[in-house]
């Protein structure tokens, strides 16, 4: 059968060992294992406090893909299962057929976005009735589009980059056309273009678009409709390139980026908060997994609280003789910080280091932390701050 492994195992009430874990088996043709590398092929996300979703795209070898849409005898399953988060217990399975790449699911005040794809739904909670999205084009399988989700849960975007006709596409800087929903009531409340083209390098809030260009040292802001960015953060004195800038309210914004966490408060005010980067024990030897980025650049906050979690990779360049050398991921640790006490209360390091899926998020309160690493997922209860 494919999907998590019969029964979860216990942990210690030690602070800093997950509460369960348990065995996600991908059932992955291991001859395509090296060309199904995809940061969006598995991860977790809260549905609620007590529930937990956790999902994975599975390669069905009866079936021959479609380069046209992934509803037409596609080889690929997106798989959902609904866990018990105090337990670890599953309590339901659904399945979509998807695209190899580019599968998420993401949960809303309004209900669950499924993506498979270039095809976005949105069910409500349970997976028993689909929600109609009104967009103004079409979505078609072979389609490019992200979809964000405001830390709230109030309002989502379905996010499509576009290229405007022209003779030399490579003078060409593109640009995205976002559709900006209520969650509860679906109705459209912006659809417009946005230059230049975002890269995949920002969030949203519920007014906003936060966005980090591709220079690193800014963070800038724009209103829903709006075509002026706002400088909302400018340090020029740092050597290190900021992550992807995550709203966690109207007016507030999280960056990691050298050691410090910053928050933005308003435009032109923060603080930053030092990071405990753990022991260099950590560092697990004679371990290079590859590193292209995705591991170091991910930041989750909790729906309902002033709590959110952080990635924090340990990298080193491996030198090669005849070929060209690369970065290597020698470990990787999760951090979470509570923004209300400005304080720094959890860390856990993934040991294995994760070779190709990676993921965690938060439950909306604040009070546990999901993390995926390659099969296996683990759930943590965090402690108080005080």
């Amino acid at each position: 059968m494919v999907g998590l492994s019969a029964a979860p195992e216990s942990a210690t009430s030690d602070a800093n060992l997950p509460v369960w874990k348990r065995d996600l088996v991908l059932g992955l043709d291991p001859r395509h294992t090296e060309t199904l590398q995809d940061s969006n092929r598995a991860g977790v996300t809260f549905l609620s406090n007590q529930q937990l979703l956790v999902y994975a795209v599975y390669r069905n070898s009866e079936e021959l893909s479609s380069r046209e849409s992934p509803e037409f005898a596609s080889p690929f399953r997106l798989h959902v299962w609904t866990v018990d988060s105090q337990s670890g217990d599953v309590q339901t399975h659904n399945e979509w057929k998807t695209r190899v790449h580019d599968s998420a699911v993401q949960v809303t005040s309004g209900g669950v976005l499924v993506k498979t794809g270039g095809i976005v739904r949105l069910y409500l909670p349970g997976f028993t009735e689909i929600r109609n999205l009104p967009l103004t084009w079409p979505l078609e399988g072979n389609a490019q589009v992200s979809t964000h989700v405001s830390p709230t849960g109030k309002t989502f975007v379905i996010d499509r980059p576009l290229r405007a006709p022209n003779d030399r596409p490579w003078s060409n800087p593109g640009y995205n056309h976002l559709e900006v929903f209520d969650a509860a009531s679906l109705k459209t409340r912006y659809s417009w273009s946005i230059s230049p083209q975002l890269y995949g390098r920002y969030s949203i809030s519920d007014v906003a678009v936060v966005h980090s260009p591709t220079t690193g040292r800014t963070i800038h802001s724009a209103r829903f409709g709006g075509s002026r960015w706002d400088v909302i953060f400018d340090d020029p004195s740092r050597t290190c390139v900021f992550d992807s800038p995550i709203a966690i309210s109207d007016e507030s914004v999280v960056l990691h980026h050298c050691k410090d966490l910053t928050v933005i408060t308003s435009p032109g005010v923060s603080y930053s908060l030092s990071i405990d980067l753990g022991s260099s024990r950590d560092i697990q030897k004679n371990v290079c997994e590859a590193y292209a980025g995705s591991n170091g650049d991910k930041t989750t906050v909790a729906l309902g609280s002033q709590v959110i979690a952080l990635s924090l990779p340990a990298l080193k360049y491996k030198a090669h003789f005849l070929t060209e050398g690369r970065l290597c991921l020698t470990a990787l640790r999760v951090v979470v910080f509570d923004l209300a006490h400005k304080k720094q209360i959890f860390t856990v390091n993934l040991n294995p280091v994760p070779k190709s899926d990676y993921d965690f998020a938060l439950s909306p309160d604040g009070s546990k932390l999901a993390v995926l690493n390659d099969r296996q997922v683990a759930v943590y209860a965090m402690p108080s701050p005080m």
